[in-house]
C-alpha cells in the first residue's frame, strides 16, 4: 500500500440517532489504516450532534441548518478532506458500518488495479444476507452476478465491474474527483449515486465491488421504499437524458411504456397512480434545459459541482 494514502471518512447525517455509534465505532475500529472521519449534519433534530460531540470529540462536524440533501452533503466533505490532503474518500452511510480491515482492502484492491470507484460487499443489519438493493443490483450486471456465484463457491477475484453501487460505501481516489467531480446538485435525494456511476464509467471505467470487504447496511426499508417509489420515475427520466448512453430508440420505448401504464391506470380508475405519471412528466419537461446543461457540464472531465480552491 502508497505510504502516502491518506484516507477521510465522510458520513452525511440526519436524525441518526439509531446508528450514527455504530457506524463511528467501526470507523475509528480501523487499526489497519487509520482514519480521519468527517461528518456532514443535515440539520438533525435529534440527538445525533450532540452524540458526535460528547462521544466522538476527534470527527470534524459540519453543521448545515437545513437538510441540503444526500449529494450537496457528500460534496461538502469531498471539499473539506480535499483541501485537508486526503488522498481518498470513503463515503459511508449514518445507517451503515464497516466490518474490520474493510477500508484498508478496498484501497489495496483500488491501488493494484488503478479502479476508479470501489466498494465492499453489502450485507444487511445483522450480517446474514446481502442487502437486498444492493443484490438486485448484482443480478442485473454481468460481471455482478457472477460475483454472486463466485461468492457462494468460495472462489471469489479481487474484484467485479458493476455499472451500478449504491452509495452506502463507496472508496473513491483523489483522481477520480479530479475527473469526475462530485455529485450532481440536479439530484437531490435519489438518483445522485446512478448518475455518479454513470458519469465514472463515461470518463474512467466501471466502478468495482471488491471482495474480502464488507459492510452492514441497516436501513428503513420501509421509507426508503417509499420515497424511492414516489422519485424513481423523475430519477429515471433525468438519467435517460444524462450521460448514458441510451439511445433515440431506447428513450422513445421507454415514453412510449410509461403512456401505456398512464392509460392503463386511466381506464382503471386508478387516478393516483396516472396522477403521479402525469406530475413526473411535468417536472421532467420544466427541469428538461437544466438536466441537458448538466450532461454538456459532466461532459468535460474536471472537479464539476466542487469547490476546491
Amino acid at each position: 500500500m502508497d505510504s502516502h494514502v491518506k484516507v477521510f471518512a465522510i458520513v452525511v447525517s440526519f436524525n441518526g440517532v439509531k446508528w450514527i455509534r455504530k457506524c463511528m465505532e467501526s470507523l475509528f475500529a480501523e487499526k489497519a489504516l487509520p482514519l480521519e472521519v468527517v461528518d456532514v449534519d443535515n440539520g438533525s433534530t435529534d440527538e445525533t450532534l450532540q452524540i458526535l460531540e460528547m462521544e466522538f470529540p476527534e470527527v470534524h462536524i459540519i453543521r448545515n441548518d437545513q437538510n441540503r440533501g444526500f449529494g450537496k452533503a457528500n460534496n461538502q466533505g469531498i471539499e473539506y478532506a480535499f483541501r485537508a490532503g486526503a488522498s481518498h474518500f470513503l463515503l459511508l452511510n449514518q445507517d451503515a458500518w464497516v466490518g474490520e480491515g474493510t477500508v484498508a482492502r478496498l484501497v489495496e484492491v483500488q491501488q493494484k488495479w488503478a479502479l476508479p470507484l470501489v466498494s465492499p460487499l453489502h450485507m444487511n443489519g445483522t450480517g446474514l444476507s446481502f442487502d437486498r438493493g444492493f443484490y438486485k443490483n448484482l443480478m442485473r450486471a454481468g460481471s455482478g452476478s457472477a460475483c454472486l456465484g463466485d461468492f457462494s463457491r468460495g472462489t471469489m477475484k479481487d474484484y467485479y465491474a458493476c455499472p451500478f453501487i449504491n452509495a452506502a460505501c463507496w472508496l473513491i481516489p483523489r483522481e477520480t474527483v479530479l475527473t469526475v467531480g462530485g455529485f450532481d446538485p440536479i439530484f437531490f435525494h435519489y438518483g445522485e449515486d446512478g448518475d455518479y456511476c454513470d458519469r465514472v464509467i463515461f470518463h474512467i471505467g466501471y466502478p468495482c465491488v471488491v471482495s474480502g470487504a464488507e459492510i452492514r447496511h441497516d436501513r428503513d426499508v420501509k421509507g426508503n421504499e417509499t420515497l424511492w417509489e414516489q422519485r424513481k420515475l423523475l430519477i429515471r427520466l433525468f438519467r435517460l437524458y444524462g450521460l448514458r448512453s441510451t439511445s433515440r430508440k431506447e428513450r422513445r420505448s421507454c415514453h412510449l411504456r410509461n403512456l401505456r401504464f398512464f392509460m392503463h391506470n386511466l381506464l382503471a380508475m386508478n387516478f393516483k397512480d396516472a396522477r403521479h405519471i402525469a406530475d413526473s412528466y411535468l417536472a421532467f419537461l420544466r427541469s428538461f434545459p437544466e438536466i441537458k446543461e448538466h450532461a454538456r457540464k459532466n461532459r468535460i472531465k474536471g472537479p464539476n459541482w466542487l469547490i476546491l480552491d
